[in-house]
């Protein structure tokens, strides 16, 4: 994993940032990477009716938490390289 690199702030970025805000966009962390997307509030607002639009999801009547970490916590006792026995729950 690289290390992040961090740029100071100054005046001017601050600044930039405030631009960008009263222009009616919206700053939020990328899916991937270490970095930011800047979009329209509109596009966002227009992507996300789409993706209700489209149903590419699944609703559930009941909680499938449990169910996975389960799982995980199965997978993880059966593993005898990835995690040594004291470590284990």
């Amino acid at each position: 994993m690289s290390p992040k690199h961090h740029t100071p702030r100054n005046q001017e970025s601050d600044i930039n940032i405030k631009k960008l805000i009263n222009n009616d966009v919206m700053i939020t962390p990328a899916d991937t990477d270490n970095s930011i997307v800047i979009l329209p509030i509109q596009q966002y607002k227009t992507k996300t009716q789409d993706f209700l639009d489209k149903k590419n999801f699944q609703t559930s009547t009941s909680n499938p938490t449990k169910i996975f970490q389960n799982q995980t916590r199965k997978t993880i006792n059966h593993s005898t390289k990835l995690i040594s026995q004291e470590s284990k729950w």
